[in-house]
């Protein structure tokens, strides 16, 4: 990146907080932006410059609210929002993050700023539905996660067992006092965790039974598991839950799980709420696979954990009434040859369009299947947008699957829904392909 695109856009985004800071409660107006635009004498590829950056935090920002981490969605999208304060899917993003990141925390300043955010949504369009689900979410108080390491039986828990693990330490030194290591074979998870003669405390990961609480509201639903381990940390114990939750039943508008670990005597230990889909999302149809990653870290976990169960908290499903129309094929391009045993399928499950004089926007949901052999873990495209000569006019890099993400498991579909702008008129429009840059 130069120097003087640099200062350009640290100029720009300046006047745009000094005009934010002048209107304190009224909201900008597009006329305002454009006129900062012509005051600084901004080029046509300054601006492209700028728009590039934005659309860089934009999508960083969705990526990282797709993918649950709260923080970084809410660091991008914020740094986006000074380049275009009235960036609707911005503006919604930073309201969804900040809920999340309350339910998950229970921050009042959260919820505060998740209420600020949807409102300033309904103010740049004042028929945002998402933004009114959202403030209604927040007025009805959705609970968050229970936290049961300051009631007094945790604390005793915790206590016992931090006593109980200095025991076997010191049973330990007595021993072997300088940590000599015997000349023994290595010993299985299972094995090692039933020895009389080693702590569980050596382990570094414990697998766990994963499974479904059966009952009315998961009645369709099943969990295919990739990893259920419990794992030993320098800071006491970590849990970690990837995977993806099947839909086999219904449409699913609304899903938020809960998770509990017991150990084994059938205790609970921990309590999370999940929430692993939400109605700002594409509805998940009987086949769709919803990817699931929970990485859980607190001070009460036990290493006597034997069991993780996922209950539904909150579903909103329906019936399927009639045949659902498969989604349709999208031509696929591939950027090297194709690699053995791995492949996939990419659909357009449905698609929304609005035209300005200039642009038009795109909001597109796939879906993409693994047809292959082999678990897919990381999957990067390029969408290509053509006019009718067939010409390239604009391109945008994706990332469906990183190496962080859940595997893509034989026969597994997942949804991805994005939203584009596309500077060129609709009426040049023809369509759009998928090119596949990189599979693993």
């Amino acid at each position: 990146m130069n120097e003087p695109n640099d200062k350009i856009l640290e100029d720009y985004i300046q006047q745009v907080l000094k005009l934010q800071e002048e209107h304190q409660q009224v909201p900008l107006k597009v006329e305002e932006l454009n006129r900062i635009a012509a005051q600084l004498g901004l080029s046509a590829s300054d601006l492209d410059f700028i728009d590039q950056k934005f659309q860089d935090y934009f999508y960083r920002g969705k990526g990282y609210l797709r993918h649950q981490n709260w923080d970084k969605a809410i660091e991008e999208l914020s740094q986006g929002l000074m380049i275009k304060p009235l960036h609707i899917e911005s503006l919604f993003g930073l309201a969804e993050a900040y809920l999340f990141r309350w339910q998950a925390h229970g921050k009042k300043s959260d919820k505060a700023a998740a209420l600020h955010y949807a409102e300033r949504c309904l103010e740049t369009d004042a028929r945002h539905e998402g933004a009114f689900l959202l403030i209604g979410r927040l007025n009805r108080n959705l609970p968050v996660r229970k936290k049961r390491a300051k009631t007094i039986r945790w604390v005793i828990l915790g206590f016992t067992s931090f006593c109980v693990i200095a025991l076997i330490a010191l049973l330990l030194f007595i021993i072997n006092p300088f940590g000599k290591k015997e000349n023994t074979g290595k010993q299985p998870l299972e094995e090692a965790a039933n020895s009389q003669n080693t702590s569980i405390t050596h382990l570094k990961d414990l697998n766990l039974k994963a499974g479904i609480f059966q009952e009315e509201n998961a009645r369709g639903l099943s969990l295919q598991t990739e990893t259920s381990l419990l794992k030993s940390t320098s800071e006491g114990y970590a849990y970690e839950l990837t995977g993806a939750i099947i839909i086999q039943k219904f449409e699913i508008e609304t899903l938020i799980l809960q998770l509990e670990l017991k150990d084994e005597k059938q205790n609970v230990n921990v309590v999370e709420l999940i929430p692993l889909w939400d109605d700002t999302k594409p509805i998940l149809q009987p086949g769709d696979a919803a990817a699931l990653k929970i990485l859980l870290r607190e001070s009460s976990l036990s290493p006597t954990l034997k069991e993780a169960t996922l209950k539904v908290y909150q579903i909103k499903r329906y019936k399927v009434e009639e045949e659902i129309a498969p989604d349709t094929q999208i031509p696929v391009i591939w950027a090297q040859s194709k690699p053995k045993n791995l492949d996939v399928n990419i659909a357009e499950r449905g698609q929304v369009i609005s035209a300005e004089p200039e642009s038009f926007t795109q909001q597109i949901t796939l879906s993409y299947t693994n047809t292959g052999q082999k678990p897919i873990k990381k999957l990067g495209i390029q969408v290509r947008w053509l006019n009718k000569e067939l010409q390239l006019i604009h391109t945008v890099r994706l990332d469906l699957l990183n190496l962080t993400d859940p595997a893509l498991l034989t026969k597994q579909r997942r949804l991805a829904q994005e939203q584009f702008i596309i500077p060129y008129k609709l009426s040049d429009y023809l369509a759009y392909e998928v090119e596949i840059l990189n599979i693993e």
